[in-house]
């Protein structure tokens, strides 16, 4: 479950979300390996760009509004 973790982290640092974003993620990424049925570097590599795009667009929202 660490490792699985820290590959999440390594992932979610390499695109670009804050210490901050990294650090709120680490239930939902561990529930997203339970649905998943695994905790690989695939599955915390497939959460981080889901994560992050979130993130990102959640980003760009808030800046056309703002």
């Amino acid at each position: 479950q660490d490792d699985y973790l820290g590959i999440v982290e390594h992932w979610l640092a390499e695109l670009g979300c804050s210490p901050r974003e990294i650090a709120a993620t680490h239930e939902e990424a561990l529930q997203w390996a339970l649905s998943r049925g695994s905790r690989s570097g695939r599955v915390a590599w497939q959460f981080a760009r889901d994560v992050s795009g979130r993130l990102r667009a959640a980003g760009a929202a808030r800046a056309k509004r703002g």
